[in-house]
Formats: C-alpha cells, structure tokens, sequence
C-alpha cells in the first residue's frame, strides 16, 4: 500500500497536482527569502498567539500577495470538492499562514481548533489545509 493510499484511507483528502511544479518552486523561493520569525501558537483558552518552542519551532514567513494569490485561488478551487469529501459547508475561509520547516524544526501533536469555550477564530474551524 502506497503511503497516499494509506492517507486517503483514513479520510484525509490528496490533491498530488494542486500546484505546478513552476508554481510551487516560485512560491517555495518567496518563502525561502522572506523575512521570517518564529511561528507562534495558541495555547489552552488564550486569546493571545504566543512563541513557544518546546511545542513549536519553525518560522512564520510573509509571502507577498502575488505569491500567494495562486494559492489562494486553487484553495477557492477546491471547495465543492473539500465539502463534499468532509460532509461540511465550507462558506468561507482563514487567510493562509506560510510556515517553513527546516531542520530540527517540528509541531508537537496537536488539533487545529480551539478547546471548548474559546473566543477564537479557529473555535469555528472544520477543516484544515496543508500544502507541502
């Protein structure tokens, strides 16, 4: 079993040609000439994204709005599609977030969405998109 397989058996959605090669490489030069700092995290019930390493190092990095555009037109692409594999109404969706992962880096385990009571964004979450 392959490992894509492996991952679509578990639910999970697979677009292997969401960008071009020419698109991911543009897009992956940006990222890795951008200014960057560290990425930060929410943490429990605070309201506040905050730094902290023992849970998460990589870096947080702005991509210019031409950069990203592709990205975000191909994720608008998506929709239908994500809505019907997930069973949910996708109406809307959080600005992209564009993180590079270097050696030593790592997210601990976590969820993408907030603990119960939250007063966050990410409190109304249903799906998640990665980009690798």
């Amino acid at each position: 079993m392959s490992q894509n397989e492996f991952l679509v058996r578990r639910g999970l959605y697979l677009r292997p040609d969401f960008l071009s090669a020419k698109a991911c490489a543009s897009l992956k030069q940006v990222m890795l000439t951008s200014g960057g700092e560290p990425a930060t995290i929410y943490d429990g019930g605070d309201i506040e994204a905050t730094v902290d390493e023992s849970t998460r190092r990589a870096l947080s990095v702005d991509v210019v709005a031409e950069a990203s555009r592709t990205v975000e037109l191909a994720l608008d692409g998506l929709r239908e599609d994500l809505s019907r594999h997930f069973h949910r109404s996708l109406t809307e969706r959080e600005p992209s977030e564009y993180l590079v992962y270097g050696p030593g880096s790592f997210f601990a385990p976590h969820r993408d969405r907030a603990t119960a009571g939250a007063l966050l964004a990410v409190d109304r979450r249903e799906v998640t998109a990665v980009v690798f």
